[in-house]
């Protein structure tokens, strides 16, 4: 196609929408420096229209608008702004739970499920959600239940177990709670003790080396039993 004359290139780029030949500039310096802004609103007289059908991402077309999120006026790409439906979802995504406008002004839902825009009327009476993805949620909540089911299950058998077989001995379960109990205890007691003596040990050094004096450890709110008086000169 380069050795074809420029009235013949002209006549084949015609033929293509904006997003092909923004694909065929990107290809070649040729073609990025024959085609030329000039040159591209001379083919496209409603360039305006073309620019809002094309996704600026992936540069795919769509005439109807009906799978373009449209941009905000407001922002500095635009008319050249829309994004397809697959570029936002790849990108920073779709925010569940809110209505997203389309590039042909309808207003969709964002799935709850899938994040999607529900394009396709929704679930029936259920407006958020597609059709599979309500059925889906659906299951979901249905294995919740069961699981749920299961575990009190689990609770009130074994509850009954305890109070048949230590019904008389009610105390069964204390020597495990105060074990446990006693332990955290002395963990914390014992990290307490540790820490008191890395602060003593710290001001005794700082004391020694001259760094302390006692007006500022008082300033400072240290104990008057940690404070280390310097030994007397004689």
């Amino acid at each position: 196609i380069l050795e074809l004359p420029l009235e013949l290139q002209f006549m084949i780029l015609r033929y293509l929408n904006f997003a092909d030949l923004e694909r065929l500039r990107r290809t070649c310096h040729f073609f990025r420096d024959r085609i030329t802004k000039s040159m591209i609103r001379d083919l496209f007289p409603s360039l305006r229209y073309e620019l809002l059908s094309t996704c600026y991402r992936c540069l795919c077309y769509d005439p109807l608008r009906s799978r373009l999120v449209r941009a905000d006026e407001s922002n500095e790409r635009y008319p050249f702004a829309n994004e397809c439906i697959q570029c936002v979802v790849k990108g920073s995504g779709f925010m569940v739970g809110h209505k997203v406008r389309m590039g042909n002004f309808s207003a969709w839902w964002i799935c709850r499920w899938c994040g999607h825009p529900v394009s396709d009327g929704g679930a029936w009476e259920q407006s958020e959600f597609h059709y599979r993805c309500y059925k889906r949620y659906h299951k979901t909540l249905f294995y919740f239940f069961i699981a749920g089911c299961v575990q009190w299950t689990f609770v009130i058998v074994g509850s009954s177990l305890c109070w048949a077989y230590f019904r008389k001995d009610k105390m069964v379960l204390k020597p495990t709670i105060v074990r446990a109990s006693l332990s955290r205890v002395q963990a914390l007691a014992a990290a307490t003790t540790k820490l008191e003596a890395l602060a003593a040990d710290l001001v005794l050094y700082c004391r020694r080396a001259g760094l302390l004096d006692v007006s500022a450890e008082r300033r400072a709110g240290i104990p008057r039993e940690m404070v280390v008086q310097a030994p007397k000169k004689t």
